[in-house]
């Protein structure tokens, strides 16, 4: 059984505690995302993953942004992502 996450607790997804614990874009490098590259965010949630992606894969990449949950996809989408997050 799969559980969702509570919308009202989007503030813990971008908490400074879990930028710390793991920060995204030295992870997104460390798995070898490069410029150009297509990225797919699987359970993207506020763009913890899928923003900085965008910012090294670049408008000749592309980012995929999926959540079973269409507000959470709002609390991404409110930031204004570049184009090639979709």
């Amino acid at each position: 059984m799969s559980k969702k996450f509570d919308p009202a607790e989007v503030g813990r997804l971008e908490s400074r505690e879990r930028h710390r614990a793991m920060p995204p874009a030295k992870i997104l490098r460390k798995i070898g995302l490069k410029r150009g590259m297509t990225f797919a965010d699987v359970g993207a949630g506020t763009g913890f993953f899928s923003l900085p992606a965008s910012r090294i894969v670049g408008p000749s990449g592309r980012v995929l942004s999926l959540d079973v949950s269409e507000e959470m996809l709002e609390h991404l989408r409110a930031k204004a992502p570049p184009a090639w997050v979709e």
